[in-house]
């Protein structure tokens, strides 16, 4: 599928059309019932911007399928979040909560291979300086 300018959508933006027209409904009952505007639907839709996790999750209720099926960003952070699970049970602490302590969004600079990763966590000095590392080297290639 293509945008108007025939630039190829996100995949989470064909997904979300294939399952718009699978559903039989009108965009404007679908953003009703998940509790959006039409319009932020409709952008969705239109791969003009990416719903963000808490839309996903919202979206995925609503048509029966997993958050990967309409995002594949979603696999990822569900595999992170299994990966995490696991090393904590091991270490026999509690698994991480359902709301992780970083957020995803697209980039301010609308470049599709970025995005915008917020992290409020506290971790060890060793894990941060390994993170600002990786940023380090991130932001001068």
């Amino acid at each position: 599928m293509m945008d108007e300018e025939g630039a190829a959508l996100p995949v989470w933006s064909r997904r979300l059309q294939q399952l718009t027209e699978r559903s039989g409904l009108s965009q404007a009952e679908l953003a009703r019932r998940a509790g959006m505007s039409r319009d932020t639907y409709n952008r969705y839709c239109r791969g003009l911007t990416r719903p963000p996790r808490k839309k996903v999750l919202a979206l995925a209720e609503l048509f029966g399928v997993e958050t990967w099926e309409i995002d594949p960003l979603e696999a990822g952070i569900a595999a992170l979040r299994r990966e995490s699970e696991r090393s904590l049970e091991a270490l026999g602490e509690q698994p991480i909560p359902s709301t992780p302590p970083y957020t995803l969004s697209p980039p301010s600079s609308g470049d599709p291979r970025m995005m915008h990763l917020r992290v409020d966590v506290d971790v060890r000095i060793e894990t941060a300086l390994r993170i600002a590392e990786l940023l380090n080297r991130e932001g001068s290639s």
